[in-house]
This record gives C-alpha cells, sequence and structure tokens, in this order.
C-alpha cells in the first residue's frame, strides 16, 4: 500500500514522552505533547515506543492512540527503556510517541513475517514487494522481532535491490523470550515477523551511527580466515600481531584490551586511507594460544581489512560528539535545507545508564550539539544502520535518523 498527503506543503514534527503507572493517562499526556506541536496539521507517520509494564493491554494502547492521532501510518514495539523529547527513562513504565506531517512523501508501510522475507529471493520480488524503484532513493525504517526475523537476511536483499539505501531501526527489546515483544502497526498489534516503512519524496534522511569505539594499531590484512575464526594477520598468527600491538599500545589502551577488546572490519575495501567510523565493530569472543587464532563474532574472508578497537564511555561519549560536530559541518546537502527537522534515536540497552555516568547521554549529546527539536526512540536489543554505504546490525551503538526537508526546487 502506497500513501502519501499533500495537504500542506509544510514538514512538521512532534514527540512526545512520560513515564507512570497508567497507560491510558500515559497516552493521553504522550498524544497531547505531539498534537501540540503538530499544531493541527494532520498525521502521516507515528511511531510509538512502550515498556514491558502494560501486558494484555498492547492493542488498547495502539488503538487508544490511533483514535487519538488518526495517522496513516503509525509503527512501533515494546521496549525495555524509552527516548523522547529532551530524555532517556529507563526501566520505569514509560512510553515516547513520534510523528510527523510529511508533505509530499510517499509511504510504504509494511508487516513482514519471516515467510514473507524467505520469498523475497531475487531483485525483482524485492521491488515489486516494496512497490519503490532504487531511483526514487527510498529510505527503509524497520523495527523487528529479534527471534521471529532475520534482519541479517532483510539487509542482504535490500543491498541487492536497493544498493546504497539506508537501513535504519533497532531490534526490539521488550522482552528476551520468544513472543514476549509486541509490535505495533496500522492495523493492529502482532508478536512476530517485522514492521516498518519505506519513504520516498521530500524528505532526506541522514544516518549518524556511532559505535561508540576508538581504534588503535593499524589497520591490517587478513591472511587467514575460517567462517568467524582469523587465523592470521599479515602473515603472522593473529593472537601474535595482538600481543605486537599491545604492546606498543598507551598505558591506557592497553588496560582498555584487557576488559573490553573489539575488532573493526573495513566497511569499504576500496577506502585508501580509513579511519575512525569506517569500520564495522564486532566482539572478540575467543582466543586459541595453542593455534594463534582468535575468534569474533561475525564471519572474516582472506582479504579482508581490521583493525583493533578499545570502547569505554569517554570513547563512546567522544565518538558521539565527534559525529555530531562533523554532521553539523559537512551536513549541508546540495537542495537540502541546513539544519534537522526531527529524529529518531535506536540506542544499544547497554549505552545509557549501564555505560554513562551522566543521565539522558545519547539524546542530551545530540541536542547539545545539533539543536533541539521533536526526538523520539528506544533502546534496543540490536540497532540498525549503515557504514559506508552497506547496512549492519551493531551493538553498543547509537544510530540516529535525522530528518531533513528538501528545497523547494
Amino acid at each position: 500500500m502506497d500513501e502519501s498527503n499533500q495537504k500542506s506543503n509544510r514538514m512538521v514534527f512532534g514527540s512526545g514522552i512520560a513515564r507512570g503507572e497508567s497507560y491510558r493517562a500515559l497516552v493521553e499526556e504522550v498524544t497531547d505533547q505531539v498534537l501540540k506541536e503538530l499544531n493541527g496539521e494532520p498525521v502521516d507517520l507515528a511511531f510509538l515506543f512502550v515498556t514491558p509494564h502494560f501486558p494484555g493491554h498492547y492493542a488498547r494502547i495502539q488503538e487508544a492512540v490511533q483514535k487519538k492521532m488518526k495517522a496513516h501510518v503509525i509503527l512501533g514495539c515494546t521496549a525495555v527503556s524509552v527516548i523522547g523529547h529532551d530524555r532517556e527513562i529507563e526501566w520505569e513504565p514509560a512510553m515516547s510517541l513520534f510523528a510527523a506531517h510529511l508533505a509530499g512523501v510517499h509511504k510504504v508501510p509494511f508487516w513482514l513475517k519471516q515467510s514473507g522475507l524467505e520469498e523475497l529471493s531475487d531483485i525483482e520480488k524485492c521491488r515489486s514487494y516494496f512497490g519503490v524503484s532504487p531511483a526514487d532513493s527510498p529510505v527503509f525504517f524497520i523495527l523487528p522481532d529479534p527471534f521471529s526475523f532475520d534482519i541479517n537476511m532483510f539487509m542482504e536483499r535490500i543491498h541487492a535491490a536497493y544498493p546504497g539505501s539506508p537501513v535504519m531501526g533497532g531490534m526490539a527489546s521488550g522482552s528476551g523470550e520468544p513472543g514476549g515483544n509486541t509490535l505495533f502497526w496500522t492495523e493492529g498489534v502482532c508478536d512476530s515477523g517485522a514492521v516498518g516503512v519505506v519513504l520516498t519524496g521530500n524528505v532526506h534522511v541522514s544516518p549518524l551511527v556511532s559505535q561508540g569505539c576508538r581504534p588503535f594499531g593499524e589497520p591490517v590484512v587478513i591472511t587467514g580466515a575460517q567462517e568467524n575464526i582469523i587465523l592470521s594477520l599479515a602473515g603472522k598468527p593473529a593472537l601474535e600481531y595482538l600481543e605486537e600491538t599491545y604492546r606498543k599500545a598507551s598505558a591506557k589502551d592497553q588496560v582498555l584490551a584487557r576488559n573490553a577488546l573489539f575488532i573493526g572490519a573495513l566497511a569499504d575495501e576500496y577506502k585508501q586511507y580509513p579511519k575512525r567510523g569506517d569500520f564495522v565493530i564486532r566482539n572478540v569472543v575467543g582466543l586459541d594460544r595453542d593455534s594463534g587464532a582468535l575468534a569474533i563474532s561475525d564471519y572474516v574472508h582472506l582479504g579482508d581489512t581490521v583493525q583493533f578497537h578499545v570502547r569505554d564511555a569517554e570513547t563512546a561519549h567522544e565518538d558521539l560528539e565527534s559525529l555530531c560536530e562533523h554532521q553539523k559541518v559537512h551536513g549541508d546537502f546540495p537542495n537540502i535545507a541546513p539544519d534537522p527537522k526531527a529524529a529518531l534515536i535506536f540506542s544499544c540497552n547497554g549505552r545509557g545508564s549501564n555505560m554513562f555516568k551522566t543521565k539522558n547521554h545519547d539524546i542530551g549529546t545530540l541536542q547539545e550539539h545539533l539543536g533541539k527539536f521533536p526526538t523520539a526512540g528506544f533502546f534496543c536489543a540490536g540497532e540498525l544502520g549503515p557504514i559506508g554505504k552497506k547496512n549492519f546490525m551493531h551493538s553498543f551503538t547509537a544510530s540516529i535518523a535525522l530528518f531533513y526537508e528538501k528545497k523547494p526546487q
């Protein structure tokens, strides 16, 4: 189903967040906040995030929100913690709502089950299902249930059918058990698959993906690999190469490497001078002293370029701050208005107070550097966003979708 709305030539956003024990009171509070910011404009798209404190009431919540918002498309999921407006509410009963009037923007909402995803087995089937062309520069937002949907398969098929198109979103985190998450969409609620929307037209979405890591050592080529095992780096056993890199590192990096060692795979092998942010970060999950091999949390290939990374709260803050400043300086795209109008934040449930000493870290850092605008999101069980021209699922990451309005032609 392809929907559009051109009643107004404006693009208007609103966000709301509230905490409390009564879901009815929360619905009233967040919808009132959002509708006030929309100032009478009809709602084309809404995202709803609700904590897992209201079992048995999610269909009523969706119905109540939709009754007030009358959104053409509504999506959402249950989440362990939520983000909105100017704060992050963790581990407490809460609700966050994001809504937009998107003049000149076409929306293709979908609820896709795993069986349906598997049927999108070639490029033409995929393009036919979504009903948009690569020439339309589509942006995909998706909220999958982590237990019933293969998000890596989805991203591979989107990459084949729509190369370069960003996939943004996060894995529902309201439950750690199969069937425990609830997904919201326009026609009701479900507990499996993924809900999402494809946007084309008069909107530009700029991804800001902060993986929170800092490289140490130098980029190096994998010279021996098997599945997720790195056998050798630059012709040396991988563990031997790591130990040499460790000895050359600063005392601070040595401490971090002993406690939180990661490895980054270069997203674009044609990148001549890779830098921080060009690598897809993965965990180092094991080592074998007899063979000198390293195991990581992803498949690797002979000839891949990798670099060791470390992470702590200070590094994660520095990374997000740096990306925000870079966005401010280099975010002046041709035919795009200079300042973001709104944002959706998909942050790892390992961030927040689990990582940072200050409250409201991710939304606070974003607004400190890019300004205050309607913002909502949630703490995910896996964050989605592009590195280079390809999309990945991340961990300990803040994946932020910044909405910009296109200038009149």
